[in-house]
């Protein structure tokens, strides 16, 4: 059976993701923090802190709650970076 492009790609997404699976869990096991690099929502003042430059934007506005109703702030390394606006 031949397969489309459409059908190669998930193939190769689909191995990848068990790939990054496995090595997640072989981090823990080494005793390395997988989280360490993931941006973290403060409630109280509706601000994203972003520990590395390295975090997707994807990453970033995961983080922003759905019930959260207004713009959210996003800092990095201690420094101002931009305001998440809220769609309107």
């Amino acid at each position: 059976m031949i397969k489309t492009s459409e059908e190669q790609l998930k193939e190769v997404y689909d191995r990848v993701r068990r790939v990054e699976t496995r090595l997640t869990s072989f981090f823990h096991f080494m005793g390395f923090d997988t989280t360490a690099g993931k941006p973290v929502w403060i409630e109280k003042t509706g601000t994203i802190i972003v520990p590395t430059d390295a975090s997707s934007l994807k990453e970033i506005l995961a983080a922003i709650p759905t019930h959260w109703d207004r713009d959210a702030e996003v800092w990095c390394k201690g420094k101002f970076v931009c305001i998440v606006a809220k769609e309107k």
